[in-house]
C-alpha cells in the first residue's frame, strides 16, 4: 500500500506480525544489514521528533525501567502488608484464646473485622440447630443454605436478615458476608455488616474469612470457651 509517497503496511496484516516476532528473536539482524536502517522510519515519542533508534530504544528502556521500578515497590509494599496481618491474625489468636469473658472474645473479633474487613457491624449469633432443622422457621429459611453447603454468604443482605441478625445497631446494614459455624457442640453465624449496599458484592478475601469462620469455630467448641458463654 503506498500513501503520501510511502510504503506503509496495513495494522491487520498477519505477515507484519510475523516479520515483527521474527525480528524480536533476532535482534542482531540489523547488525548485519545496517543499510536497512537508512530507510527505517523513526516514529515520534510524545512530542519529540527522535531521530535515532538507539535514542529511541533508550527513551523506551527508561520508560520499562520506571515502570518495574513501581512494581518492584508495590510488590515491596504489598508484602509489608501481608507481613502485618499475619502478625496481627497471630495476635488475634493468642487474644481470643486468652479472653475472659464472652464479651471481650466478641471485643476482640469487633476490632480486628473493623481493621481489616470494612465491618461496620459485626454479630457473633448463636442458632440452634433444631432452628435449622425446621423447615418452618425463619432461622432455617434463612441459613439454611449457609449451613448446607458450608459457604460464606455475601453481597446484598435482605431486611430479614438484618432484623435477625443486626437488630442491636440502630443504623441498618445494606450488604454483609455471613460465615457459618458449625460443630458437634455450637451452630451460629459470623456475621459482618456495613451500610453501603455494593460493599460486599465482590469479595477478594473469602479464603480469609473462611479461615477465620475456622478458627472461630474451633475457639467457641473448646472447653474452655464453652465456660465462657455459661
Amino acid at each position: 500500500m503506498i500513501m503520501n509517497g510511502k510504503r506503509t503496511i496495513p495494522i491487520n496484516n498477519q505477515d507484519a506480525g510475523k516479520v515483527a516476532a521474527w525480528l524480536a528473536e533476532n535482534p542482531c539482524f540489523f547488525t548485519y544489514y545496517p543499510e536497512l536502517l537508512e530507510t527505517l522510519e523513526i516514529p515520534h515519542f510524545g512530542s519529540e521528533n527522535i531521530h535515532s533508534l538507539i535514542e529511541y530504544q533508550v527513551q523506551l528502556l527508561r520508560k520499562k525501567q520506571a515502570s518495574d521500578e513501581c512494581k518492584f515497590k508495590q510488590l515491596i509494599e504489598l508484602n509489608r502488608e501481608r507481613e502485618q496481618y499475619h502478625h496481627d491474625y497471630h495476635c488475634l489468636i493468642i487474644e481470643l484464646i486468652q479472653a475472659k469473658s464472652m464479651a471481650e472474645f466478641e471485643s476482640i473479633l469487633d476490632e480486628y473485622l473493623q481493621t481489616y474487613f470494612f465491618a461496620e457491624m459485626v454479630c457473633l449469633k448463636p442458632i440452634a440447630i433444631e432452628k435449622i432443622q425446621d423447615k418452618t422457621s425463619v432461622e432455617a429459611k434463612l441459613f439454611a443454605t449457609c449451613f448446607k453447603e458450608r459457604t460464606i454468604f455475601h453481597g446484598k443482605l435482605h431486611p430479614q436478615f438484618n432484623q435477625l441478625i443486626f437488630s442491636e445497631y440502630e443504623k441498618k446494614a445494606r450488604s454483609a458476608v455471613l460465615i457459618p459455624l458449625h460443630n458437634t457442640v455450637y451452630n451460629g453465624i459470623l456475621a459482618i455488616g456495613n451500610t453501603d449496599f455494593n460493599l460486599f458484592n465482590e469479595v477478594e478475601y473469602l479464603d480469609l474469612l473462611q479461615r477465620l469462620g475456622e478458627l472461630v469455630e474451633s475457639l467457641l467448641a473448646s472447653k474452655e470457651t464453652l465456660n465462657l458463654r455459661k
